[in-house]
């Protein structure tokens, strides 16, 4: 017998993925990004382009300030703005007040870029609301925004591997 994910147990080996919420969370990106490609194209993804329009609103932002903004852990948005400083899309000034932070500006060619992606952009949320009964859309992006906001949990750190000798012995205390 089937039975929702919410009234499983760990033993269950079936699990109705109409009611799994990782699988429709995923499914439902999936249908989002496949709509983003054909209004926007592959110039820039979706990251990339929450990240440029968040520096377009608030330029010379602490390069760290946009982890929370954007949502992005620190290697990947450090690697972002590495490929769109590339691009001649973003620039990466050292900020007055303290030369170990990173400031980030956007570039003409970045702020182009954008202002081109816009129209895309309301109609991947149009089209992605149309989808959802009128009725069901307020409480979607209610939804939406409050898992957004919760914090990310801390990373459980791994067991630690026991060294063993030869014979077997453990090293490790």
């Amino acid at each position: 017998m089937k039975r929702r994910a919410s009234e499983t147990s760990i033993e269950d080996e079936e699990i109705d993925l109409s009611y799994n919420v990782g699988h429709l969370l995923r499914r439902a990106q999936q249908r989002t990004a496949a709509i983003y490609v054909e209004e926007i194209g592959r110039e820039m993804s979706s990251p990339q382009f929450s990240l440029l329009l968040a520096i377009l609103q608030e330029p010379g932002c602490a390069q760290i300030d946009f982890v929370q903004k954007v949502g992005i852990d620190r290697s990947t948005l450090s690697a972002m703005v590495d490929r769109l400083v590339k691009r001649g899309m973003l620039t990466r000034e050292r900020a007055h007040h303290d030369q170990r932070v990173d400031a980030l500006f956007i570039t003409p060619k970045g702020t182009a870029t954008v202002r081109r992606a816009l129209p895309g952009a309301y109609n991947v949320h149009r089209r992605v609301m149309q989808l959802l009964p009128a009725d069901l859309r307020a409480g979607f992006i209610k939804a939406l925004t409050v898992l957004s906001e919760q914090p990310a949990e801390p990373s459980k750190p791994k067991p630690r591997r026991r060294k063993t000798d030869a014979a077997g012995e453990d090293d490790a205390e």
